[in-house]
C-alpha cells in the first residue's frame, strides 16, 4: 500500500479514535497485567480531563504501525508514539515519550464505536515511526 494511502486511512482512524475520546467512550486499560499504565496514570495524577487532553493530541506523525490483534481475529491494534511535557506527583517537570496502543471496537447493544486503548504509558524502547 501506497504510503499516502496508509496516511490517509489513519487521518480515519484518529478521526474516530478522536469522537470516541470526546465522548469518552474509551477505556484506558488498568488490569493487573497493565500496571504500566496504572503506574503511569498516578505518577503524573492523569485524571480523566488530562487524559482526554493529551489523547486529543494525536496525529498522523506519531503514528508508528498496525497489526492485526493476535487475541481477536479481524480486529487491528494501532501503535503510536508521543512525547509530552508532564509534571510529575513531585512536582518535577518531565519530558516523556508514550507508547500509546489501541483498537475501536463497536459497542454491542448501540454499535457506537469504542476505544480500548491498551498501552498508555512510558516507552520502554526506542519508537519506530512512520513518517
Amino acid at each position: 500500500m501506497a504510503v499516502s494511502a496508509i496516511l490517509e486511512d489513519i487521518e480515519i482512524i484518529l478521526k474516530k479514535f478522536k469522537a470516541c475520546i470526546e465522548s469518552e467512550n474509551f477505556i484506558i486499560s488498568q488490569s493487573e497485567n497493565r500496571q504500566d499504565n496504572n503506574d503511569f496514570l498516578k505518577k503524573y495524577n492523569l485524571d480523566k480531563n488530562k487524559q482526554i487532553e493529551m489523547l486529543n493530541c494525536l496525529t498522523k506523525e506519531d503514528f508508528s504501525k498496525s497489526e492485526e490483534h493476535r487475541n481477536h481475529e479481524g480486529r487491528i491494534l494501532y501503535f503510536f508514539g508521543k512525547k509530552y511535557e508532564l509534571t510529575n506527583i513531585d512536582g518535577l517537570r518531565e519530558e516523556v515519550e508514550l507508547y500509546i496502543k489501541f483498537y475501536i471496537a463497536e459497542k454491542k447493544r448501540t454499535k457506537e464505536d469504542f476505544t480500548i486503548i491498551i498501552s498508555f504509558h512510558p516507552a520502554k524502547y526506542s519508537i519506530k515511526y512512520y513518517m
